[in-house]
Formats: C-alpha cells, structure tokens, sequence
C-alpha cells in the first residue's frame, strides 16, 4: 500500500520496476480506497529477497491527483525476512 496526501486519480497509477528482476508476481490490479488516497496492489512475495518499485518514473507519470498532476517520483524498496 501506498497512502498520498490526497486524493489521487482512480484507475491510474504507475508501478515501475526499479532494476531487474525487483518486481514481485501482482495478483491482480491495483486500487484505490474509498477516500482515493491509498493505492493497493496484491503480490506474491518470496521470502529473503529485496524488491523495488519506482511510484512513478522519468517513463511513466500516471499517479496523478484528482486534478492530474503527477505525485513526485518515489523510490520504494523493501525486503522479505528469509
């Protein structure tokens, strides 16, 4: 999950694979919560492995705001206990 200060646009989003290979298995889309300010996206995660998503890119800018400007570039990396 990933939670904005506001409210973000439905149905657009950009989880960009940060290196190869960091992108874990998405079981099914993302979505947002009824208050549009927290993007979901269920994956299969392994255990002891680091994974790396990029919420937005210099390629993909589709987490926009309501009014569609594009949320600032973020890296988001994480790892799995072994």
């Amino acid at each position: 999950e990933v939670t904005f200060s506001k409210e973000m646009m439905d149905q657009s989003w950009s989880w960009s694979t940060a290196w190869e290979g960091s992108h874990p298995e998405m079981l099914g889309k993302p979505e947002y919560s009824e208050d549009g300010k927290t993007c979901s996206l269920k994956v299969n995660l392994e255990a002891g492995k680091a994974y790396g998503f990029w919420l937005n890119s210099q390629n993909f800018g589709n987490f926009k705001d309501a009014s569609g400007k594009a949320a600032v570039t973020y890296l988001l990396v994480f790892q799995t206990e072994d």
